[in-house]
């Protein structure tokens, strides 16, 4: 298939190049753009307590069912507030009311809301816009809000800033929104800083870039198409997503054809250029296809998440992979072969044939002469450092990715110092199927008493006879104190008083119930990715042993990455713990984009092996394909090492674990650990067939390069 494929697009490379620009022009403009969601509660399944709980809520308490945000008023100069400054916080309630804003439902002051200390006083603002929908309402009302409050508070000694859901998830689109632009310049200036080192030639900078821009754009513009004709949602870090990915995948793919059509082209003055191109896409068509289907398998397994926001990112992915994967195989090739040997311009050496004493072939040869010593070494490193990730700790405040830049931010922390720190987000206990009052007082009794309970308020009736009572936690609303605090205490309390009519839920609930499915998806997400994964593998490699290996030792990768991670993150750092997106998107994304390069190195092993002794073909393997991956496994890399720099927590801390993830797949295991491995296990590596038993004739040699076209054979028919 990869045979006919590379002969018919380097045959008809101008048509192929003119149906991909043909295509942009139509898809861009049909395009509506991706529209990314947040999620809330509604980011659960509705089989969970907390999102029936908060349904319950919207049928019982219709009023209360949009999102609350309040403003925290506090004196410039930090002293208690005085009478004129309660008059001040009033005022601001009265401005907000008269505006009769959209969507806001209204603001109340009330001095008797004074903090202990007397200098901060909440001004409670309701929204019409519900938690995890209405996003777009919700983020005009929160501008408009803090407008009304500049003019108000101009020229006073009080400050009044916006806080709370709105106004926080508000500012992160914002801050999501500033490092999309950092990241894609970073990506650009790290893929042409990259390549220009490994090829020394301006063209070989360009094209790359210029291929994957397009197919960038085309990729964007199917995932817009489909997710507005098929109605899925673009999770919010989609966008950011999207760009390391394609251009570091899309950039690797070209990669692996560059390096062999230079190979290729090294062995013969007389070679033909453009059968050079076609013989490449047969000698690598089919790893790059499996890399792309292993990435896509691993994006299906991301579907099955019980968390709508991490399935949400899976078709945006799988559609782009898969245009990229059409893009390799076609559009690639055929650049290349209309630019033929103009692809190194300036570069004056590129024919010239690898050094036999350079680092790739000093490390080929230790990797054949001592696999033993080789491979230990490779696994004590990523052992270590897999260690640490034992002490893995997960954070699940999405307000803690916010540089404290922003106004939300810190009137939240002035919030929190001088009120409970579960004040702000009360725990919501509902009471369904008209509940004999009395028995509200009860609960409300036991659960003052409880650990961990710093406030119980009065109970609240109802449409249908519902009751509400809202519990104020010591821990603040995010943290592991407040879940376990609501799993072993508020919910057990709730259902042994008042039994299965009793519904938990508010924003500690819900994030206890996302905890709860995070876990859940780790165990079935990770299973049915490796299950899909060592499919792929097994069909590719033509192995049942091979599969195991490889994956077992990308594990270990994504094991490792996941410690160094818990050393910075929670170590260096001090933070709290790993963003909760992390051991999923890490697992996902190291396994998936680094086994590219475990099937790169095995793949040529198994090419190596058709024609020579295992100590012969682990030394060539190596030798050829280890200067191909490191530029890779650096080029991926360096696409997200640009996530660190955004200023967004979670998607720094993504950056960091798949950069380290992606180095330890590409450099301890694809150039080290396998072929190490593979030499250690000899024929059992490639149980049950061994690539001799599959071997082709002389004339089918990966090495026996087409001459001139003056021959007279197309490139199709070289082989």
């Amino acid at each position: 298939m990869f045979r006919w494929l590379g002969g018919l697009v380097t045959r008809r490379a101008w048509w192929v190049i003119g149906f991909w620009v043909a295509a942009i022009a139509v898809l861009v403009p049909l395009s509506p753009g991706l529209r990314t969601s947040n999620g809330g509660s509604s980011d659960l399944p509705g089989r969970y307590e907390s999102v029936r709980a908060d349904a319950a809520a919207r049928h019982a308490f219709p009023e209360h069912g949009g999102q609350t945000g309040l403003f925290v008023v506090q004196r410039h100069d930090g002293t208690a507030l005085t009478h004129a400054d309660f008059t001040q916080a009033e005022t601001l309630a009265e401005a907000v009311n008269a505006a009769h804003l959209p969507d806001v439902t209204g603001a109340r002051a009330d001095a008797a809301a004074v903090s202990e200390n007397g200098k901060v006083l909440p001004v409670g603002v309701g929204l019409a816009a519900r938690t995890g929908t209405d996003q777009e309402a919700a983020d005009h009302a929160t501008k408009s809000l803090r407008a009304v409050a500049a003019r108000t508070m101009a020229g006073s000694d009080v400050t009044a800033e916006l806080t709370g859901a709105p106004a926080l998830t508000a500012d992160a689109g914002e801050a999501i929104s500033k490092a999309e632009v950092t990241l894609s310049v970073g990506t650009i200036a790290a893929l042409i800083l990259l390549l220009a080192l490994i090829f020394r030639s301006p063209v070989a900078v360009v094209m790359p870039l210029l291929t994957v821009g397009l197919v960038y754009l085309a990729a964007s513009a199917l995932v817009g198409i489909f997710s507005d004709t098929f109605g899925f949602e673009v999770g919010p870090f989609a966008p950011s997503l999207l760009v390391v990915i394609l251009f570091g995948v899309g950039v690797d793919y070209t990669l692996f054809l560059l390096f062999r059509y230079r190979e290729l082209m090294r062995h013969s003055d007389t070679a033909d250029s453009t059968a050079a191109v076609a013989h490449s896409v047969r000698s690598v068509g089919e790893a790059v296809a499996s890399s792309a289907l292993v990435v896509i398998s691993a994006f299906v397994a991301l579907s099955f998440s019980d968390l709508k926001s991490s399935a949400a990112l899976a078709p945006t992915l799988i559609i782009s992979i898969a245009v990229m994967l059409l893009a390799g195989l076609t559009l690639v090739p055929a650049v290349m072969a209309v630019l033929g040997p103009r692809l190194f311009w300036l570069n004056r050496h590129w024919r010239r044939p690898a050094r036999t004493d350079g680092l790739s072939a000093r490390v080929a040869r230790l990797l054949a002469d001592r696999p033993r010593g080789s491979a230990l070494a490779a696994t004590v490193l990523v052992v270590l450092l897999g260690l640490a990730g034992l002490g893995t700790k997960i954070d699940y405040d999405p307000n803690s990715g916010l540089p404290t830049s922003y106004a939300s931010v810190t009137a939240l922390e002035d919030f929190n110092a001088a009120f409970p720190a579960g004040a702000i987000n009360p725990t919501q206990v509902l009471l369904t199927g008209r509940v004999p009052m009395a028995t509200a007082e009860r609960l409300r009794s036991e659960l003052k008493g409880a650990d961990g309970v710093a406030q119980v308020l009065p109970a609240q009736r109802g449409r249908d006879g519902a009751i509400q009572i809202d519990v104020v936690l010591d821990a603040a609303p995010y943290s592991s104190a407040a879940l376990d605090t609501v799993a072993d205490v508020v919910r057990p309390i709730t259902h042994r008083v008042v039994g299965p009519k009793a519904l938990v839920g508010g924003t500690s609930a819900v994030t206890l119930d996302t905890r709860t499915a995070t876990l859940r998806d780790l165990r079935i997400v990770y299973l049915i990715a490796a299950l899909l994964i060592a499919v792929i593998l097994g069909a590719v490699l033509r192995s049942v042993v091979a599969p195991i290996v490889v994956l077992v030792l990308v594990g270990l990768a994504f094991l490792g990455a996941l410690g160094a991670s818990v050393l910075v993150v929670q170590h260096l750092q001090g933070d709290p713990g790993v963003s909760s997106s992390i051991p999923l998107l890490l697992f996902l994304l190291v396994v998936a984009l680094g086994s590219d390069y475990t099937i790169i190195m095995a793949a040529r092993l198994r090419e190596e092996l058709h024609r020579r002794r295992s100590v012969e073909a682990v030394q060539t393997a190596a030798r050829t394909t280890i200067p191909t991956i490191a530029a890779a496994g650096a080029v991926l890399a360096a696409t997200f090492a640009s996530l660190i720099v955004t200023g967004v927590t979670a998607l720094s801390q993504i950056g960091l674990a798949v950069v380290t993830g992606i180095l330890l797949v590409a450099f301890a295991v694809a150039c080290w650990l396998l072929p190490a491995t593979a030499h250690l296990l000899g024929n059992w590596f490639w149980w049950p067939r061994h690539p001799r038993q599959d071997a082709p004739s002389s004339r089918g040699s990966t090495h026996q390069v087409p001459e001139c076209a003056s021959s007279g054979r197309s490139p199709a028919r070289d082989r």
